[in-house]
């Protein structure tokens, strides 16, 4: 067995241990008896039983636990995420960053992502909180914001509650709406990303962005001074 292959079984066991150990905690301090959680993992995986308690069949009580336990891990994950510096120059890096608070959103949220001049974010707003359509976002709202926190680009983001990251018409003509008035506003739109389940569309990627001719390939998309690639030269 070659050092990639030890590489592969020590990952997967130290991964396994971790999420024992993730059961044992989560029991505890939910107060989940043995016997009930031992069941439950026997066709669940751990990680399933924290989003979805329901697959334990848990008391009242226990529901109450586990719920505070949901609003810990969210309130968490969020809060250690912003904390970090990020670079966006990328579809991947953009979806990457996005994927924690939008994927699991049971309906449509839509953000602005506001970048400095070198693409690191400054923060992230949600824009509207429902279907995407462009009556309901206000364009006036979106400038200021980008004012207010000094940015120079943004990218668009929302998220399919469906788990399909395919873009919609209506995502189309709203993205196209947005970047001609916000460009009058000196607002650069660098893309629309759209969320799924386990997966991400880049308007840019499929070449449905506002001013495209044509598709272009996926690994040629690069936001910033070097943005997209024609024919091996950037624009």
């Amino acid at each position: 067995m070659n050092s990639f292959s030890w590489l592969g079984v020590i990952t997967i066991a130290s991964i396994e241990k971790d999420k024992q150990r993730l059961a044992e905690l989560f029991a505890s301090v939910a107060r989940i008896p043995k016997p009930k959680m031992e069941k439950a993992l026997k066709d669940n995986d751990i990680r399933d039983l924290i989003k979805n308690p329901g697959l334990l069949s848990p008391t009242i009580a226990e529901l109450e636990r586990i719920e505070l336990l949901q609003e810990y891990r969210q309130l968490y994950t969020t809060l250690s995420h912003f904390e970090t510096k990020y670079k966006i120059t990328t579809p991947e890096d953009a979806a990457i960053y996005l994927e924690p608070t939008l994927a699991e959103c049971d309906h449509e949220v839509v953000v602005s992502l506001l970048l400095d001049t070198r693409n690191n974010v400054i923060k992230q707003l949600v824009v509207a909180d429902g279907q995407i359509d462009s009556a309901m976002i206000n364009p006036r709202k979106i400038v200021r914001d980008a004012l207010l926190y000094n940015a120079k680009a943004m990218i668009l983001a929302h998220n399919h509650p469906s788990g399909d990251p395919k873009p919609s018409q209506d995502d189309i003509n709203a993205t196209t709406n947005l970047t001609g008035i916000l460009s009058t506003m000196g607002i650069t739109v660098l893309d629309h990303i759209v969320i799924g389940r386990n997966d991400f569309s880049s308007l840019k990627q499929l070449g449905m962005f506002p001013g495209m001719q044509q598709s272009i390939r996926e690994q040629d998309v690069k936001y910033g001074t070097r943005s997209l690639k024609d024919n091996g030269k950037c624009r």
